[in-house]
């Protein structure tokens, strides 16, 4: 049982005839703590209709579900371990049916315009360079100083560099289109006694190990020269290692978190982030699909028809998991009288809106006062794995989350609002739900 780590369209050769194929790089799964066998039941629930997919996952591998809750962050953690068979012995591959051996496998896979004789520069691998250690180096960038203030040149970077993964772009850019994006970033959000030099984080990033540059020539590789760059249009972004984890919205979601506190806190959030394509990351609720249709003016207040496509949320649901609590906010217990009744909103732990795009299903539910439904939503509080609500600020204690023994709550959807206020760490992840 395996989880796909990485795939890409390759070109192989058999009798010299060029052809297309995928390469994929798998991680096989550690089977140890079930004897190396897979509970055929666990198979069953997958397929059940009337199963949810958290029953489902009771059934599953150990090493399974902690992927399905950590990403691929906790790869390293659950990969099977192989052991290498000494280097004076080479296995010997032989067919299943006849015995006889085999010839060897097709020749080693080349990248499309790469010469056969080309190989990869060894780099870090994705394993070593664990999500910890990523939000450590973004935390702990080498930048200037003017005034007090900190430069804005690489964490505007990097941000761009995130949004190239987030919208499916390639992770790498050549030097013009990097010029031009990050070039007006840098004169819309960054300091404004700063000159906008978009070559220097272009190629001082490299510092960070987490941004590569090719193309340059040794003596041009750590030397801000915009005219040589206009003129050799070298290529650079963040590395290929940095980009696979990125890739997992849990790590993306705590590595926009952490570049817009540590460096970006005063600047307006909404207005960077929707120039970036990454609009949503701001909040836990996400944003809604809308476009306009036409305007038109009435008496006595100018109104717009506009057509919107919005998530059809289960009623029904929240009522139910409302009346559970008895209308009493599980973070300070407020019941809210109205003239008939009680009062309580419901809030999704993972929103439903883009880039979260989480289920609207009861262990995605808190039931909170108006305040504190505000508050979970800008990502002023957040639940930490114990089950203890904190302030996103100072990670000061707001006392334990109430909870209700028919309300469970999914601890991945938990951990996905961690991430989001920059407070998830694979360190302290953990499985299982709360109840």
């Amino acid at each position: 049982m395996a989880v796909i780590d990485h795939a890409e369209q390759i070109e192989q050769q058999a009798r010299g005839i060029p052809f297309p194929n995928y390469r994929y790089e798998l991680s096989v799964l550690d089977l140890n703590a079930e004897g190396d066998r897979v509970d055929w039941a666990w198979i069953e629930a997958r397929g059940n209709p009337e199963l949810s997919t958290a029953n489902a996952l009771k059934l599953a591998p150990h090493s399974w579900r902690q992927w399905v809750e950590q990403g691929h962050a906790a790869t390293p953690e659950v990969r099977r371990r192989a052991v290498r068979p000494p280097r004076d012995r080479e296995p010997v591959r032989q067919s299943p049916e006849s015995g006889r051996e085999l010839p060897p496998p097709l020749p080693a896979p080349r990248e499309p315009g790469v010469s056969g004789s080309a190989s990869r520069t060894p780099t870090e691998s994705s394993a070593e360079l664990m999500v910890s250690v990523l939000m450590d180096r973004l935390r702990n960038l080498r930048v200037h100083k003017r005034n007090g203030r900190q430069s804005r040149h690489k964490p505007l970077a990097l941000l761009w560099g995130i949004s190239r993964v987030a919208t499916g772009r390639p992770h790498l850019a050549p030097w013009r289109e990097f010029r031009e994006e990050v070039g007006g970033l840098l004169a819309e959000f960054g300091l404004p006694e700063s000159s906008v030099t978009p070559e220097y984080p272009f190629v001082h990033l490299q510092t960070s190990r987490l941004w590569d540059v090719h193309g340059l020539p040794p003596e041009l590789d750590a030397v801000a020269h915009a005219a040589a760059f206009d003129r050799l249009n070298p290529e650079g972004g963040v590395t290929e290692q940095v980009a696979r984890l990125l890739g997992d919205p849990f790590v993306r979601s705590q590595a926009v978190a952490v570049l817009r506190e540590t460096y970006l806190a005063d600047i307006d959030q909404h207005a960077l982030l929707e120039r970036l394509g990454l609009a949503g990351y701001e909040s836990a609720g996400g944003i809604e699909d809308s476009t306009e249709d036409h305007a038109r003016k009435t008496v006595p207040a100018a109104r717009r028809t506009v057509t919107s496509s919005r998530v059809i949320r289960d009623t029904v649901l929240t009522a139910r998991v409302k009346k559970l609590h008895g209308d009493r906010c599980q973070v300070c217990a407020l019941q809210l009288s109205t003239r008939f009744g009680t009062y309580s909103e419901a809030a999704h732990i993972r929103g439903l809106g883009r880039p979260h795009n989480g289920p609207d299903e009861q262990t995605n539910l808190l039931v909170l006062c108006p305040n504190h439904h505000v508050q979970f939503d800008t990502l002023a509080i957040y639940i930490d794995t114990e089950g203890t609500v904190r302030s996103t600020a100072n990670n000061s204690s707001m006392g334990p989350l109430r909870t209700h023994p028919a309300h469970p709550l999914d601890e991945a959807h938990l951990r996905y609002h961690r991430a989001l206020c920059g407070r998830d760490t694979t360190a302290h992840a953990t499985q299982g739900k709360t109840s």
